[in-house]
């Protein structure tokens, strides 16, 4: 069976209202935003079928992988080609730029906060850290 993503880009732009994730990084984003679903879920949707839940519970799991997905694609962005936040500072007239992979750290973190917002109205409880 092929690991499909929780939203496409119709669900994602008319339910949500999400504007951040190019249409043409859609795809890739969304299964990674199902991925981190799946994690915090501890793969509960995955294993029973999305369509085993209920319309409303089915509507909180997708609004949370929207969540997630926006937040991935901001991460993306912010992102250089190491996969690093790029963090740059001025003092005193000296420029420095370096990584800063605790602000990915942070922003995944809040990402799946916004999720679980989401997840609980689904009647999940929190089994797995954040």
């Amino acid at each position: 069976m092929a690991y499909t993503a929780y939203i496409d880009s119709a669900y994602y732009t008319a339910t949500y209202q999400g504007t951040a994730i190019a249409s043409a990084d859609f795809a890739r984003i969304a299964l990674r935003a199902s991925d981190e679903l799946d994690k915090l879920t501890v793969n509960l949707v995955r294993l029973n079928g999305l369509t085993s839940y209920s319309t409303d519970a089915q509507e909180a799991i997708k609004l949370a992988t929207c969540a997630l997905a926006e937040s991935l694609a901001q991460i993306d962005m912010a992102t250089d080609s190491a996969g690093v936040m790029a963090s740059s500072e001025s003092v005193n007239g000296y420029s420095y730029s370096g990584i800063d992979q605790t602000s990915i750290t942070a922003a995944l973190k809040t990402a799946r906060q916004q999720a679980w917002t989401y997840l609980q109205r689904a009647g999940f409880s929190r089994v797995v850290c954040i």
